[in-house]
């Protein structure tokens, strides 16, 4: 466990948790100068949603991708669950096309089968669909 994030996770919730610390870790690990700034945030009962934008260079691989150098700036919506004081459920949502533009990825036209599966494999390291084996 990260001592940074620690006062923010239960230990009864580790699956999640390693979840949450691994997509941070994916950021990091692939965008230098990687910051985010919230557009608006709103909070109701348990539930918190901000409204950010991303923004950094991309340095490192990011889902499969090789550094390009590219400054990429992107919005996302955070929506957290919090108990007792305490960070219990984090969800993300992307704009992953524009995302992929800006990496050099296009969206995929025409009948390119080799450009579809290197799409579709894109996709599955985002978790955004799953492929069955």
């Amino acid at each position: 466990m990260d001592p940074y994030l620690d006062p923010y996770f239960k230990e009864e919730i580790s699956n999640e948790t390693d979840l949450i610390i691994e997509r941070i870790t994916t950021w990091y690990n692939g965008l230098s100068e990687y910051k985010i700034s919230i557009v608006n945030m709103r909070a109701e009962g348990r539930k918190v949603w901000v409204d950010v934008d991303f923004s950094g260079i991309h340095t490192g691989t990011l889902f499969g991708i090789h550094r390009t150098n590219n400054k990429i700036k992107f919005r996302g919506l955070l929506i957290y669950k919090i108990e007792n004081g305490l960070l219990i459920n984090a969800d993300w949502l992307f704009d992953y096309i524009d995302l992929l533009k800006q990496l050099g990825r296009s969206i995929l036209t025409g009948e390119n089968s080799e450009a579809l599966s290197e799409y579709m494999s894109l996709l599955k390291k985002m978790g955004l669909i799953s492929i069955p084996s």
